[in-house]
């Protein structure tokens, strides 16, 4: 269905269904649909081009490829769908509306390339597609949930945000990217399931919500790790070549850690801070800023503490059955205990 190259606009104001492709492109003209797209008889593909814009009114369903070359409204929740295959599913410009967006794509892949909520937040996003998800732009909704339940890849430097409320952001399997990365939660959590920067490390990593989860992150250069949250959650291994590392907020163990800011071994080396105690549990913690300074505020652990760096430290360092060792000189900045043998 084409109206030309010129300013013609094309609407289907209700219901498209059929087992078959269909492609609209409107020129400069805009796209609208008003109702479900392959709701009854899933279409075979779909692309849809108009520089005016494409209005989703409805769901989209298809068994194969859905390309909105295009910049897309949403005028209703929608969910867009390829099936359980292979079809990928693409956005190549932005998304808005004050409404919620699912993408499923089966085993294809699901890439936005422009940012979405850009202008007007969406209520709510999930997205998932084993073949994984490429974010090329800033992602934003209004106090509501996000949810990557694939891979992520950072194609640009990327901002994810749920605004100043309650809507928690949840990354449901690995990010990579040699981009920075934001993420705001408001009052909500942010989870981080699986591993950040382990096949290809960020330049940055920042993160800011109530309750923080996360597990490794590595990020190069100069870049810095920055995790700001009412309570924080780690397990695995923080890296940075030569960027500072921050931890703002008690911070709780959920397996042994390491953060190392300088992990390249060279002779410029970034502080790592935490700002209040952390709770190891039963489990090591290792610090390495080799020349850099590391801040603390009291260590209590059934594991190993080591520390190796300009060390500035206050509040009680406490192993129950784990050895304690210090390499650097050591700054008191209050009052220190120090019990390897906190069980007894």
């Amino acid at each position: 269905v084409s109206s030309g190259s010129g300013a013609g606009n094309i609407a289907f104001d209700s219901t498209v269904n059929g087992g078959h492709a269909l492609t609209v492109t409107a020129g400069t003209g805009s796209v609208t649909f008003s109702g479900a797209v392959g709701g009854t008889t899933a279409l075979t593909s779909l692309t849809v081009t108009g520089g005016g814009g494409i209005s989703l009114g409805g769901n989209v369903t298809t068994t194969g490829s859905i390309d909105f070359n295009s910049a897309v409204t949403l005028t209703a929740s929608v969910t867009v769908s390829s099936g359980s295959g292979a079809g990928n599913i693409a956005f190549d410009s932005t998304v808005n509306g004050a409404y919620a967006l699912t993408v499923t794509a089966g085993t294809g892949s699901v890439t936005f390339s422009g940012a979405v909520g850009g202008t007007t937040a969406l209520t709510s996003l999930a997205v998932t597609g084993s073949g994984g998800i490429s974010l090329g732009g800033n992602v934003t909704t209004a106090n509501g949930a996000i949810d990557f339940n694939s891979a992520v890849t950072l194609a640009a430097s990327v901002t994810v945000s749920s605004g100043s409320g309650a809507g928690n952001i949840a990354f449901d399997s690995t990010v990579n990217g040699a981009r920075a990365l934001t993420v705001t939660a408001g009052t909500g959590s942010v989870t981080f399931s699986g591993a950040v920067g382990g096949s290809t490390a960020l330049t940055g990593f920042s993160v800011t919500g109530g309750a923080v989860s996360l597990k490794s992150v590595t990020v190069t250069g100069t870049g810095t790790i920055s995790i700001t949250g009412t309570g924080i959650t780690l397990n695995g291994d923080y890296e940075s070549d030569d960027g500072d590392i921050g931890f703002t907020g008690p911070v709780t163990l959920a397996g042994a850690v390491s953060v190392d800011s300088d992990a390249d071994d060279d002779a410029t080396d970034g502080d790592i801070t935490f700002t209040e105690a952390v709770s190891g549990g039963a489990y090591a913690l290792t610090l390495d800023a080799d020349t850099g300074t590391i801040t603390l505020n009291g260590v209590s652990t059934t594991g190993a503490i080591t520390l190796t760096g300009n060390l500035t430290l206050k509040g009680t360092y406490s192993s129950a059955d784990g050895d304690i060792a210090f390499t650097g000189a050591v700054t008191l900045a209050g009052d220190v205990t120090v019990d390897s043998d906190s069980d007894n």
